[in-house]
């Protein structure tokens, strides 16, 4: 049975198209891994794309579709900072000095616990980061962390208490 040049032309653009879906999915995953047995959740997932849009674009506002208002910053040797203008400050700073560096920032996670009950969900996992001038890497950290996400009433989770500690640096 011949098949026909034109069936063939369809048949290889709808695999291109299929290609081109499947890696830009992949690209936009870059920032997030679930280990085995955890569970996606598209609207928290969501909120582990914009962290990571934050840093890429250098851009502190986005923290405002990230955290409640009233939420809960735990990083190691601070006390604990309350509200989302406690310590959204912290993270302008460190972009805008990047930004003068001539830096880019990355910033990536792995969830390897999460719990979902109701409205509420809290994640466990490793963070990367990475700094990078003039495409090479300067920098890399990691760290652990925690996140409690609350449920909003039109069906979007927002960040609720953030708790992170560092990692010792790998080979």
């Amino acid at each position: 049975m011949r098949t026909s040049p034109l069936r063939s032309l369809l048949t290889t653009c709808c695999l291109l198209a299929l290609l081109v879906c499947l890696g830009a999915s992949a690209q936009g995953q870059e920032h997030l891994t679930l280990d085995p047995g955890v569970e996606p959740l598209a609207g928290l997932d969501a909120v582990y794309a914009l962290f990571s849009r934050a840093y890429r674009q250098l851009d502190a506002d986005l923290f405002n579709q990230i955290y409640a208002r009233d939420a809960l910053y735990l990083s190691p040797q601070q006390p604990i900072r309350k509200g989302l203008d406690e310590f959204v400050g912290g993270f302008r700073s460190m972009f805008e000095g990047a930004g003068e560096r001539g830096q880019v920032l990355e910033i990536s996670f792995r969830i390897v616990d999460r719990q979902i009950s109701g409205g509420l969900a809290s994640d466990v996992g490793i963070y990367t980061l990475l700094r990078r001038e003039g495409g090479e890497i300067v920098h890399r950290g990691r760290g652990k962390f925690v996140v409690v996400a609350l449920r909003q009433d039109d069906g979007s989770w927002l960040f609720h208490v953030d708790g992170y500690s560092g990692l010792p640096a790998q080979d």
